[in-house]
């Protein structure tokens, strides 16, 4: 009887694995599991011999599962042609196409038969994603060959369903490639160039921007060195756009292009770059309504336009995350009066700050909390970025208080400036605010500083074990005396307020010398320390057995040799 109540279950449970595996949805789901970096493009210059493996044996996999019966057939393919990072996999699927040079991918030997293109077009209806993004994956059809292939579609689009195009180098004498990628299901469209060459005008952007995409939800072009403004004419059509990137496109945009860009009331996220030169900036802007629907803003432009267009957007009680790259500014004080704006213009909504200021002001006569004391009424800053081109206003402890005060949940905070601070700057932090920092910010995970000051250092033994649980990335770009700096003290300092922060994965000789890809220039006082808490971590590692370790007395003065016992 047993027997047959195990017999039975095991049919019933047989049973239900068959029915389930007709039913495609269940199907679909096993297979996603098989999707090469879960359907992510990976850059090949990335690549490892592993991770090409690991693709190429998903890959293989998944055409094992198409031949085994016709119910896998549709989504095993479904899965291995979502994702694609070159055309190369389906121009083989047509004789036609044959290889050739390196310089030329692809010879034509003749036409494209009807059960050719039906053929193609079976898999080409597959791909969702297509992210040709490096010159690798960019193949140089010859134009012969994208006239075959708009001839064979009829006006229609190569991939009728896909729904992300990541395009880089867009030719502007010849856009044909992406006048035939360019599909009305795309919902997310990248332009990307990395030539240098100046560009007076490019078809290719006329192209997209008065080709009907209507179901269009972000687009983001970037690295072209001149677009015309106009080329945004063409902008309200796209009714469902909610995210428009173009700070570092070439586009810069108007007064014009900023009153069409003001009443797409479907944004929510703006990155745009402004020159309004050539209006009189006494008078207000006339500006449309769909600023006050944005969640995420960045301005890029000189201080005076970026206060009139402030002034212009009325109250934002959606943003979320607000930025700004002042180009030029009068002054270190027009710059604190500007954050004011921004502060009577937004709400306590406000999770993501970030400004970055490239003209050379000199900051040193004020604090950081001077500067940014208006973002202090935003009590939920997570994300805190703060970018300076030359002198840096001062951080003391005082500092560090109010800032911990102001933003208890911070998660992330950059103080940055990629240069070294004149002999006489007395406005460093010191390990006391770093201490400060690790109590009251248990949630930061990174922390960028200009410059750290640790010519007098407190005794190991007299520094709190905070033990910070989240910080793993501490960057400091200028040590202030780590000529001298005692590195062991240095080291259990910081392993007694950030036990976790990365150090060394490995100590093997041939990984820690200056040519260590992880060091990204000849080794300082900081990079020591981080190989010294290294070895804090192995020894605490090998002590846990018998209780906590001391780590202060790993300093090497408490360390005596003894002799061993016979």
């Amino acid at each position: 009887m047993a027997h047959q109540c195990e017999a039975s279950a095991a049919f019933m449970s047989h049973g239900a694995t068959t029915r389930a595996l007709h039913i495609p949805y269940i199907v679909a789901e096993i297979f996603q599991c098989l999707a090469p970096f879960g359907g992510q493009v990976v850059n090949i210059q990335d690549f490892s011999e592993e991770n090409w493996r690991y693709s190429r044996q998903c890959q293989h996999a998944l055409l094992q599962l198409a031949r085994v019966c016709r119910a896998f057939v549709d989504p095993a393919l479904d899965v291995l042609y979502h994702t694609m990072s070159s055309l190369r996999a389906l121009l083989d699927i047509l004789p036609s196409f044959r290889d050739g040079s390196h310089t030329a991918p692809f010879t034509i030997a003749g036409g494209i038969t009807d059960a050719q293109w039906a053929r193609f077009q079976e898999y080409a209806r597959r791909v969702r994603i297509l992210e040709l993004v490096t010159p690798l994956h960019c193949v140089k059809l010859p134009r012969i060959a994208w006239d075959l292939l708009e001839m064979r579609s009829a006006g229609n689009p190569l991939l009728p369903c896909l729904h992300t195009l990541h395009f880089l180098n867009v030719e502007p004498e010849d856009p044909v490639g992406v006048t035939l990628l360019l599909s009305q299901t795309i919902r997310h469209l990248v332009l990307t160039c990395s030539t240098k060459r100046q560009i007076a005008a490019n078809p290719a952007f006329v192209l997209m921007a008065t080709s009907p995409l209507p179901q269009l939800h972000s687009l983001r072009i970037h690295g072209y060195p001149y677009i015309s403004p106009r080329s945004l004419n063409q902008l309200p059509h796209l009714n469902q756009l909610h995210t428009l990137t173009i700070a570092h496109s070439g586009i810069i945009v108007d007064y014009d292009a900023l009153r069409i860009i003001s009443h797409l009331t479907s944004l929510e996220d703006l990155t745009l770059a402004v020159d309004l030169s050539e209006r009189d900036l006494t008078r207000p802007l006339q500006l449309g309504p769909g600023f006050r629907a944005l969640k995420h803003l960045h301005l890029c432009g000189i201080i005076q336009e970026i206060r009139a267009i402030l002034l212009a957007c009325g109250r934002c009680p959606r943003m979320q995350a607000f930025g700004l790259i002042i180009i030029s500014a009068l002054s270190a004080e027009m710059v604190i009066n500007t954050f004011a704006i921004v502060q009577d213009q937004l709400t306590d909504a406000i999770t993501d700050i970030q400004f970055r200021i490239l003209d050379d002001l000199d900051f040193s006569l004020f604090s950081l909390t001077d500067i940014v004391e208006p973002f202090f009424a935003f009590p939920k800053v997570d994300a805190f970025l703060a970018d300076f081109a030359g002198h840096i206003p001062r951080m003391n402890y005082d500092d560090v208080s109010r800032l911990t005060a102001a933003w208890p949940s911070l998660t992330s905070f950059h103080f940055i400036c990629d240069q070294t601070q004149p002999p006489g700057f007395d406005g460093a932090l010191k390990i006391e605010g770093l201490a400060e920092m690790a109590r009251r910010w248990p949630l930061l995970d990174y922390l960028h500083l200009p410059i750290l000051d640790v010519r007098t250092l407190p005794s190991p033994s007299d520094v709190p074990r905070i033990n910070h649980k989240m910080l793993a990335d501490l960057e400091v770009f200028e040590l202030r005396g780590e000529e001298t700096v005692d590195i062991a003290s240095l080291a259990v300092i910081l392993d007694r307020l950030f036990p976790n922060l990365e150090r060394p994965a490995s100590f093997k000789k041939e990984e820690l010398t200056r040519q260590n890809p992880t060091f990204t220039r000849p080794l300082g006082a900081l990079d020591y320390a981080r190989l010294l808490m290294g070895v804090i971590t192995v020894n605490r590692e090998c002590e846990q057995a018998t209780g906590e370790v001391d780590v202060a007395c790993a300093h090497p003065a408490h360390l005596e040799i003894e002799d061993s016992p016979p």
